[in-house]
């Protein structure tokens, strides 16, 4: 014979009944299982991407720095190499590559003459809006000015080259280089 036993208390009675769930608590659905799995790859997709992009745009800047840098120190080296040697002797254009470890960033330095006929335009150009005329000694004194600033002062121009996303990607910067010796001849 079996004999059930059965607590006087209905709390007690229920504490000895089988687990049971209801409907609405037995699990996940699949289509829930499905929308957390595609919220969760989702947001890992936007993570990795946001992770490749930020380490993408640290490598370029990084890349920038250390050409800038290498511009920096090689305008230096090459104003005291031209320091004393005249404006006629200086090379048109030259590159290279830096030594190593930097082998993979290369130059390109070029002297350019400087046209400073704008000089005297703007002059003949400030005394026209004044409603003045430019005298002979003003006119003199100006193409003096203009011909002694293009025989002083050369720009140098240096492009440093450096890799970016496996091609090269350039930054170019300008120094004039002035010839603070001379004196302003009056040619009179």
């Amino acid at each position: 014979m079996i004999r059930f036993f059965l607590p006087r208390s209905p709390q007690k009675f229920r504490a000895h009944l089988p687990l049971q769930a209801s409907a609405k608590e037995k699990g996940f659905t699949l289509l829930e299982v499905m929308i957390a799995l595609a919220l969760l790859s989702g947001i890992l997709f936007v993570a990795v991407i946001s992770q490749t992009s930020s380490l993408s745009s640290s490598s370029r800047s990084k890349n920038i720095l250390l050409a800038t840098s290498l511009a920096r120190n090689f305008i230096n080296e090459q104003e005291l190499k031209y320091e004393d040697l005249p404006f006629d002797q200086l090379p048109k254009t030259e590159n290279g590559k830096f030594p190593d470890p930097h082998a993979d960033y290369e130059w390109e330095i070029r002297f350019e003459e400087i046209d400073f006929s704008v000089l005297a335009d703007l002059m003949v150009k400030t005394a026209e809006s004044q409603n003045e005329e430019m005298d002979s000694n003003t006119q003199t004194v100006a193409k003096l000015f203009q011909e002694h600033m293009k025989k002083n002062i050369r720009k140098m121009v240096v492009v440093v080259k450096y890799p970016d996303s496996g091609s090269l990607s350039s930054l170019t910067f300008s120094q004039l280089l002035v010839k603070y010796d001379t004196e302003f001849g009056t040619g009179l």
